[in-house]
């Protein structure tokens, strides 16, 4: 084998019905400086007999109990020999030959971080149906210490192209000489904040306008992964995800003007995630959506948001003179009745 230039960690969890495309997509590519790492998360179904089946000795196999997915992707990073590391989901597949592509531009840039495009697919009544492609209209490279201009029009250009980690190719030593992981503990925004953090510790990013990877949305047999997460956790992984972006400004002195434009984008995250609480489901009982609620409502991170962009908002004035004068059931109420259609 060449030099190992990029480990690819794929976590599988009863996969059975996708992770055979996954992995092929991976394999059809030439090169041999590269390595999958296939962590089978305690999987219950026939995932770990469809990985065996597989004889290549570019594919790293590896059985653990299970975990999670954040935790999965941390495993695999300790395992992980390559100079670059990157991340592709068993229910998503690369575009053909992208890894030899993606390796091709890795050794071009020889960028910190190395960000390319991807397409939406989902099945729906046994048709596919596909997405126009995200990705940036050109090459973009850039200093991160001057780079909010190019951060906030990739953000602009798609969301989804900016937050993700499957879509990035990061520098092993740097994750590793900085600790940086995902946060195990997130039930969502885990890539984001990882992402952020790691674009402290770097020096420059490229985004590339290659269409590398599929990304699929939902299927016929599976629910969207987000239906399985606690949704009273959400606006906590928000704030979690919006110190480090504070983290990333502050590092860099990002300007007044890019904090402002990503600063409102947090808010509507939050705001988003907290309607979540009122959605009807029988997993949460009644004090859950309320103790959940009230959390959000006081979460530091949110009230710092609250102050510069909603403090002239009469709805949130009222709100919160009623849940400081003791009557939070009140503003509960209020706010579900408002914000909830």
């Amino acid at each position: 084998m060449s030099e190992l230039k990029l480990s690819i960690i794929m976590p599988a969890y009863n996969a059975e019905e996708t992770i055979e495309a996954s992995i092929q997509s991976v394999l059809s590519s030439e090169s041999d400086c590269f390595e999958l790492i296939v962590i089978n998360d305690g999987s219950k179904d026939s995932t770990e007999e469809i990985i065996k089946s597989f004889s290549d000795a570019r594919i790293k196999y590896i059985k653990k109990q299970n975990s999670g997915v954040s935790d999965t992707r941390n495993y695999g990073l300790n395992m992980a020999k390559g100079e670059y590391i990157t991340f592709i989901d068993s229910d998503d597949c690369y575009t053909d030959k992208a890894v030899d592509k993606l390796i091709g531009y890795i050794e071009q840039y020889s960028a910190d971080i190395l960000a390319f495009g991807f397409y939406r697919e989902f099945i729906e009544n046994n048709k596919v149906f596909k997405t126009e492609a995200n990705a940036v209209s050109h090459v973009i490279s850039f200093d991160l210490k001057n780079g909010e201009e190019y951060l906030q029009y990739i953000y602009r250009s798609s969301h989804i192209l900016f937050q993700t980690s499957w879509n990035k190719v990061f520098k092993r030593d740097i994750m590793l000489k900085n600790g940086i992981k995902f946060n195990k503990n997130l039930v969502c925004y885990e890539n984001l904040t990882m992402v952020l953090d790691y674009l402290k510790y770097a020096k420059n990013a490229v985004f590339i306008n290659d269409i590398l990877y599929r990304y699929n949305i939902f299927t016929d047999s599976k629910v969207n992964v987000l239906s399985k997460r606690n949704k009273l956790e959400l606006t906590s992984d928000v704030a979690e995800c919006y110190k480090k972006f504070v983290e990333l400004c502050d590092k860099f002195d990002y300007s007044f003007e890019y904090r402002t434009f990503m600063n409102k984008a947090f808010l509507d995250d939050f705001v988003y995630c907290s309607r979540k609480y009122f959605e009807k489901s029988e997993k949460y009982t009644s004090k859950q959506r309320f103790d959940a609620f009230c959390k959000y409502l006081y979460d530091e991170n949110f009230l710092i948001l609250r102050k510069d962009y909603l403090r002239y908002t009469k709805f949130y004035r009222l709100l919160y003179l009623f849940s400081d004068h003791g009557l939070k059931h009140i503003a509960y109420k209020m706010y579900e009745k408002k914000l909830i259609k």
